[in-house]
């Protein structure tokens, strides 16, 4: 059996926006540039560049933004590199194309090269994008990493696997993920308000079939 959550809860938004993967990209950037005292001149022109991408993509242009950001993909300095990636996996979720999107951000949440929280974005991107079709083994195969080490994204793998749960019909185990949400000290307001929400509606649920908590 499977349910649908609230819309509103469905339409959520992530925990950091793509403002935010800027100011991480830019933080690295400014701290490799300290050391050599100044930012290179190709820092500089792919910062411009991603700029100008940015603004061509909101226009009419697309395919010249798309060519742009596969540009400083392939061979900008390395922040820029991550961001232009992030960029072109958004891109593809956006057009429909879910696997090209998933597969994206798969590759970065296990590169090396990729700051270990942009990693975590990239791994809670992609399930993000795989929830409606992946079975709860799946989504917790995905994210359980993020909340065994603690990671700062533990609350919102926590959220997509109490969702995916919930949508599967394993109420007990989408109570489990929501508790632990609330529970948690760390957790944000915005995720803790979800997710007693969603407790109200399985405890009703719960009590309407019967079912016992885990």
């Amino acid at each position: 059996m499977t349910r649908s959550p609230p819309g509103s809860l469905l339409k959520r938004t992530d925990s950091v926006s793509d403002k935010r993967i800027s100011s991480l990209v830019a933080k690295h950037d400014q701290s490799y540039g300290c050391q050599r005292r100044a930012p290179s001149r190709q820092a500089q022109e792919a910062g411009a560049e991603f700029t100008q991408a940015l603004a061509l993509e909101t226009g009419s242009d697309a395919e010249k933004a798309r060519d742009a950001f596969a540009s400083l993909a392939e061979s900008g300095p390395s922040g820029y590199r991550v961001l232009a990636r992030f960029q072109l996996a958004a891109n593809e979720a956006k057009a429909g194309e879910t696997d090209k999107a998933v597969a994206a951000y798969d590759t970065l949440s296990v590169d090396g090269k990729v700051d270990p929280i942009l990693q975590g974005l990239a791994t809670v991107r992609a399930a993000g994008l795989k929830i409606d079709d992946a079975d709860y083994a799946e989504m917790e195969r995905r994210l359980k990493g993020l909340i065994d080490t603690n990671s700062p994204w533990r609350f919102s793998a926590r959220e997509l696997l109490g969702l995916s749960a919930y949508s599967h019909g394993d109420l007990p185990a989408a109570q489990e993920q929501f508790t632990a949400l609330v529970s948690d000290q760390g957790t944000p307001p915005n995720l803790r308000e979800r997710a007693n929400v969603l407790l109200a509606l399985i405890a009703g649920n719960m009590a309407a079939s019967g079912t016992t908590a885990k």
